[in-house]
């Protein structure tokens, strides 16, 4: 057999290092180009994701992909009012083999603006944004972000807080056969000026939640819609667990809640509070946890947690708060006024 002369040992090599650098151009400019359609998919309430930049750019051949998307504007509604969410750059990462599956970066601070110019700003030292594309749309977002410093500019942002991480995830599931909209999220080293003056506690508190929102609807160009749809379809968003923490004061809640005609929240929530020590002090009883809990109970038509009412020196009671009419009621007292939330 003849010997391979180095020249053409040479051009083999050469030819298979000019195909694969064609294959993965072509790899790359493929991926780029699923990327891109994925971006001008509506998805965010019948707007795509490119709509919001005032300029993109998608880079970072011949390994990955990138996208740069600069001053971004998303319109959205609160209320009666239009606002826009604002951003000096945002930056995304995906794989050559899953486009569909987009990481963003967004910078800080990010801004919620109204017609004047201020609403609230949001600073973090990370927030990230984990979209994934599917054929129907979207199926699954998560965010995920840490030292989170809200501040609000008008009334109608509400408190201001911070909280040390924060992480939420969607995605569509199925609930006894029913489409549905899972939901988790956390919240720790929540902190909030307001409530800790209210509840004499300069600790940080934690939440946790879980559940689904059923039946899983088409999405709607204008939100409202959206929830007059799902309240047309009986929808309910029902809490498998929940829990509350802050200082002493535990909550532990479950429940199944929905919309009236009136579109104010309705239903009932289940809450094993422990720890109401400090909340009956705030109201001027000061006593031993235990005596303080039994009072609260009493008066809240509450009793002793099923799971601990057997434990001695046990302060826990358990308590149904009802949200009916518009009112919500934590047993015989009238505890607050529910508003249309559209």
């Amino acid at each position: 057999m003849a010997a391979v002369s180095s020249s053409s040992l040479s051009r083999i090599v050469l030819g298979v290092v000019t195909a694969l650098a064609l294959g993965l151009s072509l790899s790359w400019l493929v991926a780029a180009q699923k990327l891109g359609d994925y971006l001008h998919q509506p998805a965010f309430n019948g707007v795509a994701f490119a709509d919001f930049c005032g300029g993109s750019e998608i880079g970072g051949f011949p390994f990955r992909l990138k996208l740069t998307c600069s001053q971004m504007k998303a319109p959205l509604k609160l209320g009666g009012g239009d606002l826009v969410f604002t951003a000096d750059e945002v930056k995304g990462v995906a794989s050559l083999w899953s486009p569909n599956h987009v990481v963003l970066s967004f910078s800080s601070p990010v801004a919620l603006r109204n017609a004047g110019g201020g609403f609230a700003k949001l600073r973090h030292d990370g927030a990230t944004f984990d979209f994934a594309w599917g054929f129907g749309g979207l199926t699954e977002v998560a965010v995920n972000a840490r030292a989170l410093d809200w501040r609000p500019e008008v009334i109608d942002a509400g408190l201001a807080f911070n909280a040390q991480t924060l992480n939420f995830v969607a995605r569509p599931s199925s609930r006894d056969g029913v489409a549905s909209l899972r939901v988790e999220a956390d919240v720790t080293g929540l902190t909030a000026p307001l409530l800790q003056s209210l509840l004499r506690d300069p600790g940080p508190n934690a939440l946790t939640v879980s559940g689904d929102l059923f039946p899983l609807l088409a999405p709607r160009n204008d939100w409202r819609q959206a929830l007059e749809d799902w309240r047309r379809a009986q929808g309910a968003a029902r809490i498998d667990k929940a829990e509350w923490r802050w200082g002493a004061l535990t909550a532990r809640f479950d429940g199944v809640l929905a919309l009236d005609d009136a579109h104010r929240l309705a239903g009932t929530l289940n809450i094993d509070a422990r720890g109401a020590g400090p909340l009956a002090a705030r109201l001027g009883l000061p006593m031993a946890p235990g005596a303080a809990n039994a009072l609260l109970g009493a008066l809240l038509g509450g009793k002793p947690s099923a799971r601990d009412r057997d434990k001695p020196g046990d302060d826990s009671i358990a308590l149904t708060l009802r949200l009916a009419q518009g009112g919500a009621y934590l047993g015989p007292l009238h505890v607050g006024v529910l508003t249309p939330l559209y």
